[in-house]
């Protein structure tokens, strides 16, 4: 079967998912969605946990093609610019899942966090498999320490990690000492959109 014309076709979402129990707000974009450019999305608390797909429907009442939509069950929330820099990282407290956009070229996305006892934490990019264009490259910064009375902060690389599962990134790290510590990602390439 070969469906040919003016078509729906759903090309991105933001954001790529949603908690369960929750009513979400869904940005769409593509071709001959007519005049859909967000859709509304209420997520059952009994929904289950992993990949859905979302479709839109037009006021002519054409569907367009499905698009992949990360269901789950941690606290939400939206990254907010500027968040480039370590002292204007976004706070989070982990367990999150952080829904965010690499806006333009060379923007980077930084979230601040505190340790305060001994804990794995894992890092877990989700955007190819949800049919984002970004490649994501993913940096774990040390806590903040002195070097010496007059000089300035400095930060410790703990782990960089690209493609860990496409080109989604993931890092984990066991913690073992108390301090504010900070995640960024951007795209490799440092493409935006």
């Amino acid at each position: 079967r070969l469906s040919i014309g003016e078509l729906p076709y759903l090309e991105t979402i933001f954001p790529l998912g949603g908690q369960r129990g929750t009513d979400n707000t869904i940005a769409v974009t593509g071709a001959n969605l007519e005049t859909v450019s967000a859709i509304q999305v209420s997520i059952n608390a009994e929904t289950p946990t992993g990949e859905q797909t979302l479709r839109v429907k037009t006021a002519s009442g054409l569907t367009s093609n499905p698009h992949p939509f990360s269901i789950g069950s941690l606290a939400e929330m939206g990254e907010s610019e500027p968040n480039n820099a370590v002292e204007k990282a976004n706070a989070v407290n982990a367990p999150i899942t952080i829904n965010g956009k690499i806006d333009k070229a060379g923007d980077v996305d930084r979230f601040a966090f505190e340790i305060k006892a001994p804990q794995l934490l894992v890092f877990q990019v989700e955007a190819l498999r949800l049919s984002s264009q970004l490649d994501a490259l993913l940096t774990l910064y040390g806590a903040e320490k002195q070097m010496e009375a007059k000089s300035a902060e400095k930060e410790q690389v703990l782990m960089v990690n690209d493609d860990a599962s496409g080109a989604d990134a993931r890092i984990e790290w066991n913690f073992t000492e108390a301090g504010k510590y900070s995640v960024a990602i951007r795209d490799l390439n440092n493409q935006g959109g």
